[in-house]
């Protein structure tokens, strides 16, 4: 998998030497790094320099466009990556998921029918608010909120299965939960 990697890394940095201001590329960048975090996560591995230089490649689509949605919904997923890795490393994932959601509401105001930002930011309010109802406390608002977002994100896409599939989740978790 490493090797797999390397070999997009290698491919999309030459791609980024001939189109230095061609945002896709950097993005391109930035889901190598975010597999690389996420297999970084699954070896036990350390990842803030994986998720530093991810964090770069964002911040050079947006210098090449500032006003690009999907770049958003990219850092947007970053940052749930990086909250996988707090909490499997025993480390408060809340702080990374606010970044997350900063980055889908963004991604959002920029493109109000982006399914992709609605899905994830509907994803970490549910996991927000779960981790509220593991600690007692009330959630009834967020999970409100949590579906909410995810119905956007159907309205958008009504043939988008994942976003089904985390609507159901969502809920049974929620059920589990109580």
């Amino acid at each position: 998998t490493e090797e797999l990697l390397e070999k997009a890394f290698q491919s999309l940095t030459r791609a980024a030497a001939i189109a230095r201001s061609d945002p896709s590329v950097y993005e391109g960048l930035a889901r190598v790094r975010i597999a690389r975090l996420d297999l970084a996560r699954s070896q036990g591995r350390p990842a803030e320099a994986i998720l530093a230089r991810a964090e770069d490649y964002c911040r050079q689509a947006l210098a090449a466009d500032p006003g690009r949605a999907s770049t958003f919904v990219l850092r947007a997923d970053l940052y749930t990556f990086w909250a996988d890795f707090l909490r499997d490393t025993g480390k408060e994932e809340g702080p990374a998921l606010e970044r997350s959601n900063e980055a889908a509401r963004e991604a959002i105001r920029l493109d109000p029918a982006n399914t992709d930002a609605y899905t994830v930011y509907g994803r970490n309010l549910w996991r927000i608010a779960l981790n509220r109802m593991a600690r007692g406390q009330d959630a009834g608002p967020l999970l409100e909120r949590a579906a909410e977002q995810l119905r956007k994100a159907q309205a958008c896409d009504p043939n988008n299965v994942t976003v089904y599939n985390n609507l159901v989740r969502g809920h049974a978790a929620a059920y589990r939960a109580i």
